[in-house]
């Protein structure tokens, strides 16, 4: 039993951090020829079911009911936890990312997707580590991005591989790696690689003797950070003390050397097997590149889903053909892989705008634009699709800053942040899409209408409590009016409430109105009066003439004439402005001037009026008295 005869010791810790919930999870098994090892991370939002417990459950249990050391076990393995999850996913996607480490106490291999990490050490030195499924990965491979900054660059969490996720799924599988006496594997979630480095993994290891120093020495330097928030964390390491030797392995040799010399018996027979086996590769390939073309057609008709059908089928057909990686059929299948990978992100993108994540769908979208751009410079392929893909990104750009400037009560940017996502996909005749940012547009609407409202009804209600009925009529009016506004046009069924309750406060001050002296009521009239003045000085005369209207209807109330015609002239002075009754008085001016036969007096008066309506911006009015200027002799 090969257990028995190797020495392993394996310790994790797994901690909650700053949180009530961990998310992470641990497990292994060793079995008498073979053992397992899985570490995972929940990266959903879901309390009620611990995806990465299922998930690593999933994978023990697996294992130890078809137990083995093989690239097919592994992806085995890991597909049986994705469905799980699938399955067990209801109203909310249960997601998270994994590595599953195996062994035969002699050899390893490992699994992974996310970014969920393990580290070979060996001779104080870090001999292999998995590579993260992740955005920010892929540009550290195209050189776009240096390795040191992975840790904390903003992309990091962008992944496209995970246990959960929807279309296909792809984990990354090693080659079988030698064990040597004294090799330390160690797993960890990204609360520790986000915090510790290489450089810090090496240095907590240094001079270890047991599998328990690694995890606490690691631990003892993500707690040294004194970080206000600590990330769940969990770290398993993996002891390989001696590593079983197999007794007959010159036995082996020697079978090997029978066995070499009876291949040749068969070779004739393998020959014909080869035979078949090309042409069941051309037509794989022949069928591949057909599914691709149908794929781009769909992009190109914005189908998204229909291409995301076609390249998964065509990716099928590339996984069965057996091709050399620099020729042109491996080229070809290269290009296929990244073709699924955008329908993949298409796929997200467009779930991520139904459940309105629309930062989600905007990573989505850039990450399709920029595998396209990749298909478009490395294999030379038409690449017409990309600029609807950038019509959406931009769209799920400016939805994103909507919602965000809504939630800020910044109305007027908000607004203008749907309007562009409205206006941007009215180039492809997206009607659906429109209309969702069209609603947003009238929920902005309606909440703009209700917050005036509301100021409406504060002010009225300061005022109605200094004694100033008046105004506080005034000002409850106008809150009824918005909230009525709110209610008919945008269809806020909150409004009428609302409306009910000035309905109520109007009633009160009307009583108080009516209680009040004429001696109280004309101060009321005079406050207006002097608001009327000072928005006449700012130019505001629309609402100059409210205030004058206000007052004028308590001047009538106590029959106070004088100033009731002081009212008609303010508020006729305030209908048409300054310049409109400059330009009046000219043409009346012009007007005595040819009665009394004064033609040059009379021109130089309409000139004048010109002059004011063209000051006023009312052109029609300028071209009329021209017109009658030019009449005089």
């Amino acid at each position: 039993m090969r257990k028995e005869n190797s020495i392993i010791n394996t310790k994790f810790i797994s901690e909650p951090g700053s949180y009530l919930r961990n998310a992470d999870y641990f497990a292994f098994v060793e079995l008498n020829d073979c053992a397992c090892y899985a570490i995972a991370d929940g990266i959903d939002t879901d309390e009620r079911k611990e995806s990465a417990k299922l998930a690593v459950t999933a994978v023990i249990t697996e294992f130890t009911e078809s137990p083995g050391v093989s690239a097919g076990k592994l992806k085995r393995y890991l597909a049986v936890a994705h469905q799980t999850l699938l399955e067990e996913a209801s109203d909310a996607r249960l997601e998270c990312s994994i590595v599953v480490l195996v062994t035969d106490y002699k050899k390893a291999m490992w699994a992974s997707a996310g970014n969920t990490r393990l580290y070979l050490l060996r001779n104080g030195n870090i001999k292999y580590k998995t590579k993260d499924t992740s955005l920010s990965q892929r540009m550290i491979d195209a050189e776009e991005l240096a390795l040191d900054q992975l840790s904390y660059h903003e992309e990091r969490h962008n992944l496209y591989s995970y246990l959960g996720q929807s279309g296909r799924f792809t984990p990354l599988v090693s080659k079988k790696k030698k064990l040597e006496d004294g090799d330390i594997f160690v797993l960890m979630t990204r609360g520790v690689w986000e915090i510790i480095g290489d450089a810090e993994l090496l240095d907590a290891i240094e001079d270890v003797s047991t599998a328990e120093v690694v995890c606490t020495g690691i631990e003892d330097v993500i707690l040294s950070q004194q970080m206000e928030i600590v990330e769940n964390y969990t770290i398993a390491s993996v002891f390989v003390d001696k590593v079983y030797k197999n007794p007959k392995a010159g036995k082996i040799k020697q079978v090997v050397k029978i066995v070499s010399a009876l291949a040749m018996v068969v070779i004739m027979a393998v020959g014909m097997i080869f035979f078949t086996r090309y042409r069941k590769n051309k037509s794989n390939y022949e069928q591949m590149i057909k599914l691709k073309e149908r794929g781009v057609e769909c992009l190109v008709e914005n189908n998204y889903e229909g291409a995301s059908e076609q390249f998964t089928q065509a990716l099928e057909k590339a996984d069965q053909l057996k091709v050399k990686e620099d020729s042109k059929k491996g080229k070809d299948v290269r290009c296929v892989e990244l073709y699924n990978k955008i329908g993949g992100y298409l796929l997200g993108a467009k779930e991520a705008l139904l459940g309105e994540e629309y930062k989600k769908a905007e990573n989505q979208y850039a990450s399709a634009v920029s595998v396209g751009k990749d298909i478009q410079e490395s294999y030379g392929e038409t690449a017409d699709y990309i600029k609807n893909m950038e019509v959406y990104q931009e769209y799920s750009k400016n939805m994103k800053n909507g919602v965000e400037e809504m939630g800020n009560g910044n109305y007027p940017d908000a607004k203008k942040s749907f309007e562009a996502a409205a206006n941007g996909v009215n180039d492809i005749d997206d009607v659906e899409k429109r209309n969702v940012a069209d609603q947003y547009i009238s929920n902005i609407n309606s909440a703009k209408a209700i917050a005036e409202g509301d100021q409406y009804s504060k002010e009225a209600e300061a005022l109605e409590a200094q004694g100033v009925y008046s105004q506080a009529l005034v000002q409850y009016q106008s809150a009824r009016k918005a909230y009525e506004l709110a209610k008919e046009s945008y269809g806020n069924t909150d409004a009428e409430s609302k409306m009910d309750l000035m309905d109520i406060k109007i009633d009160n001050v009307q009583n108080m109105i009516n209680k009040q002296s004429n001696q109280d009521m004309e101060r009321e009239a005079d406050a207006f009066v002097l608001m009327g003045n000072d928005a006449m000085h700012k130019g505001k005369y629309d609402e100059a003439a409210g205030y004058y209207e206000s007052a004028k209807e308590i001047y009538q109330k106590t029959d106070n004439n004088d100033q009731i015609m002081s009212m008609n002239e303010k508020i006729e002075s305030a209908k048409y402005g300054p310049g409109e009754n400059k330009a009046i008085d000219k043409i009346l001016e012009a007007i005595g001037c040819m009665a009394r036969g004064d033609l040059p007096g009379a021109k130089g008066c309409l000139q004048q009026a010109v002059s004011a309506y063209t000051e006023m911006g009312d052109a029609e009015s300028a071209a009329k008295v021209q017109a009658a200027m030019s009449q005089i002799p």
